[in-house]
């Protein structure tokens, strides 16, 4: 296995945990960056050895020894230019065993949105999504680009309405640190093109329809409960 993660500009940052600040390392999944910017590039994998690809042209190989590269992590800086970075993995003969691509996302065409799988296995013959006033949905939203690649700069207010059989119980951007509120809202701004919309059922079965709206984008999500 091999993952890629791109070191965030500001590098460290300093939060309060129990009024005290402690550091943390943010690394970042896409490669979309200023022209001419410099970026330092993790490469973490269990293989012997790695190499970095920029735009189909290697940056060298570099050995996994788990004990100069940080145990299983090498360490890469990098001219940025928009394409793609890859890291392929290789046996000790050489041999290609796996590998990670980025690629630079384009402007934003539209919002995807993906459920998130039930848990339920097919044999036990149960609903996927119970009308008991309990049972939640996940829907994942992502602003992407003509290629379906997520924009990560996009961070427009995304608007949710939701009708039928379910309620909105909250948004949630991924930022751990903000005093936003999740539950009660009905629009919050999308942070690095992606929002989690959290559905309730309600008690009685029926169909279910979410519209969204961030900007000139809309996009509707149709399910039933059972």
């Amino acid at each position: 296995v091999v993952r890629l993660g791109v070191l965030k500009a500001e590098g460290s940052e300093s939060v309060s945990w129990n009024d005290i600040q402690v550091g943390q390392t943010s690394l970042l999944d896409h490669w979309n960056f200023e022209k001419g910017s410099k970026q330092r590039i993790y490469t973490f994998t269990n293989a012997p050895q790695v190499e970095l690809l920029l735009n189909g042209k290697s940056l060298g190989t570099k050995s996994n020894d788990g004990k100069e590269n940080m145990q299983h992590v090498i360490v890469w800086d990098v001219d940025y230019q928009a394409g793609s970075v890859t890291a392929v993995a290789r046996d000790t003969d050489g041999k290609e065993i796996a590998r990670h691509e980025l690629q630079t996302a384009g402007k934003v065409v539209k919002l995807q949105i993906e459920s998130e799988t039930s848990n339920l296995k097919p044999e036990t013959k149960l609903p996927e999504w119970k009308a008991d006033g309990m049972d939640l949905k996940y829907l994942n939203v992502s602003a992407v680009d003509s290629k379906g690649r997520i924009v990560p700069d996009y961070d427009v207010e995304l608007s949710v309405i939701v009708s039928g059989s379910a309620t909105l119980l909250a948004l949630d951007n991924g930022d751990h640190y903000t005093d936003e509120l999740f539950a009660g809202v009905t629009t919050k701004k999308m942070r690095g093109g992606r929002m989690q919309v959290i559905l309730r059922s309600l008690r009685e079965p029926g169909t279910v329809e979410v519209s969204l709206s961030s900007g000139k984008l809309k996009a509707t999500y149709n399910t039933t409960t059972k």
